[in-house]
């Protein structure tokens, strides 16, 4: 898809549309991952970009209208008759969501943006147009790759590192579907790294121990969790969007077990075990002081 050398993409704002800024930004991004970048200014008209297409054979033309839809759809099929002299060009589209509709419903526009994506979503372009295979944007998501390399891949732009601060987030219903429900809806809006499942008492501390637990508490502090096929399915929902690491509380009782099975079912971002709590010291567990050290660390 990419010339020799570094590709190229033009952008500008079509027509009468002075909305430039959603173009640049784009462009800027661009540049930082190492795009070579012309931007044609605000209000061009589709002959000049057309023309600008001519002169410098780009590998990708971003365009973008901002104004009603009614007048943009005579640009729209003004430009794409124009461009059918340059199939391979890859057309990117930024606009209202009446307009990305309209540029979507054409089929010519490879990706196509309302300014709310986030930046992610903008990098997995930059790596289809330098023709990467389209996995390597789905292998940061597979939860097996250690939390920090993913994150380094993340914020490696253009060849510099940058700070990029992981978004995690405390989460537990007290129906087990809703939960299952809500992680997948976390999940597709894509606005965190990290999920926390927060799982009931009864679940914490009695998980393998079924005969024990208090039906009176199901639900209370989290989800009600009786069964690893119940973790599975938190983690499969979670499969979706930005695709967010999951992790669980260690369990207050039989912590070791607890944490071998966060491990297979939900592929535990990382854990978080006490020293010295869960135990009779805090009254979340009945474990002895030194029953709960001795298996705080095995865990």
């Amino acid at each position: 898809m990419a010339k020799a050398g570094e590709p190229l993409i033009i952008g500008a704002a079509l027509g009468n549309c002075a909305h430039v800024a959603g173009v640049a930004n784009f462009l800027r991004l661009a540049a930082e991952a190492g795009f070579r970048t012309v931007l044609l200014g605000a209000a061009v008209p589709v002959e000049r970009v057309v023309q600008a297409v001519r002169d410098h054979q780009p590998d990708a033309l971003a365009v973008s209208y901002r104004l009603t839809p009614a007048n943009g759809r005579a640009l729209l099929e003004a430009l794409l008759e124009a461009m059918e002299a340059f199939p391979d060009v890859v057309l990117l589209f930024g606009g209202t969501a009446g307009m990305v509709e309209m540029a979507e419903a054409t089929g010519r526009f490879a990706f196509c943006f309302v300014g709310e994506e986030p930046e992610r979503r903008i990098q997995s372009v930059f790596l289809r147009l330098r023709g990467e295979p389209e996995r390597a944007e789905e292998e940061l998501h597979t939860a097996l790759v250690p939390i920090g390399e993913r994150v380094s891949s993340l914020a490696k732009v253009g060849g510099d590192r940058r700070f990029v601060p992981l978004l995690r987030h405390h989460f537990g219903l007290p129906s087990l579907e809703e939960t299952v429900e809500g992680v997948r809806r976390i999940a597709e809006s894509e606005v965190l790294d990290v999920i926390s499942v927060a799982p009931d008492q009864n679940a914490q501390e009695f998980f393998f121990r079924p005969d024990e637990m208090d039906p009176a508490l199901d639900g209370a502090g989290g989800v009600p969790l009786r069964k690893p096929e119940d973790l599975r399915r938190l983690y499969e929902a979670s499969r979706c969007g930005n695709y967010p690491y999951l992790r669980i509380y260690s369990g207050t009782r039989d912590l070791l077990k607890w944490a071998e099975m966060s491990v297979r079912e939900l592929h535990n971002a990382w854990g978080t075990v006490p020293l010295t709590w869960y135990s009779e010291l805090d009254g979340r567990s009945r474990r002895p002081i030194e029953t709960a050290i001795a298996e705080n660390l095995q865990a």
